[in-house]
């Protein structure tokens, strides 16, 4: 498998579930908040990183404009460490969503693409490593670029979210 294919599964497996976050989040939260059995669902814990589905969709194609940046450098200067590296940062960030349906009992935003698409992301990672030798430090550092930058960026929107919520609902009304 060739980098650009394997940039192209990951921004494409990357992009299905974050649709499923978007679609469903808001609606989770407002159905949710007053359940105490689900005080421990990550999406009702951060809901006021999650204002509104625009503000939401702005975080979201954020992300998806840093991810493909990323995966562009990665092709520019065939550093298929970084490619691999970004896409297991989205599976880890996968099972986090699938370790959250466990913890509460309940299927909840982006669970069900998560475990839809964890076992054909760690699949095509470990066919991807193999079939191109990724393996020690290099494989080390594109995870660790990957996983630095995406966790850095995201928890930079979650702390401008209520921000970038009011700047929306502002512009909207010019």
């Amino acid at each position: 498998m060739n980098i650009e294919l394997f940039v192209f599964l990951a921004v494409s497996l990357f992009m299905i579930h974050e649709f499923e976050e978007l679609i469903f989040v808001r609606i989770w939260i407002k159905n949710n908040a007053d359940k105490p059995k689900l005080a421990k669902d990550m999406w009702l814990k951060n809901a006021k990183a999650y204002p509104s589905t625009a503000t939401i969709a702005l975080m979201i194609g954020e992300e998806f404009l840093l991810v493909v940046i990323l995966s562009l450098l990665a092709f520019l200067f065939h550093f298929q460490e970084l490619a691999a590296g970004i896409f297991i940062a989205h599976t880890l960030h996968l099972a986090g969503h699938i370790a959250n349906a466990i913890r509460v009992k309940r299927w909840s935003p982006g669970s069900i693409t998560a475990t839809a698409t964890c076992p054909v992301c760690t699949a095509v990672i470990v066919y991807y490593i193999i079939n191109n030798q990724l393996f020690g430090m290099n494989l080390l550092i594109g995870l660790l670029i990957a996983g630095i930058v995406l966790l850095a960026n995201l928890a930079l929107l979650h702390k401008l979210a209520p921000k970038v919520n009011d700047f929306i609902l502002t512009f909207y009304r010019k």
